[in-house]
């Protein structure tokens, strides 16, 4: 156990039997990934008699991270090319695969690097040329990915 987590359930352990009383008026939440939370409240055994309730979610699908990914660029004020989708699909299907997967997250992060990648993609241009600055493409996409893998 990494020593973080050892300060962390040694600081748990010691500050919850006081609020315990006021039961009915403390909330604690804890997150992550379910085998990560199994160690967590492995650590200490006073933790699983004070953390009762699990609430599990389900990780995302491909469709769903290529729709997030064209909803938060949206609100951005960016255009995903809908010729970028099967890019995104096959990306979102590999990455849920790896251990450092973080669902919404990772979307957020290619949609970040996909704005890195425009940026430099277009930079020669913007000099005396019309340049689509909200339109993401296939290219940056690509860059993207291979920024994250």
């Amino acid at each position: 156990m990494r020593e973080y987590q050892v300060r962390i359930c040694e600081r748990l352990g010691v500050r919850l039997p006081g609020p315990t009383r006021q039961r009915d008026r403390l909330v604690v939440i804890v997150a992550g990934y379910p085998e990560q939370m199994e160690m967590f409240l492995m650590a200490n055994p006073g933790l699983p008699s004070r953390f009762t309730k699990t609430i599990s979610f389900e990780s995302y699908n491909a469709d769903e991270l290529v729709a997030i990914m064209h909803s938060t660029a949206r609100r951005d004020g960016l255009r995903l090319d809908e010729a970028s989708n099967s890019l995104l699909k096959d990306f979102f299907v590999g990455a849920s695969q790896r251990s450092d997967f973080g669902n919404a997250r990772t979307a957020r992060t290619l949609l970040e690097r996909a704005r890195e990648a425009q940026a430099v993609r277009i930079a020669p241009f913007l000099e005396g040329r019309t340049v689509d600055l909200n339109q993401l493409t296939p290219i940056d996409i690509e860059t993207a990915i291979a920024a994250m893998s």
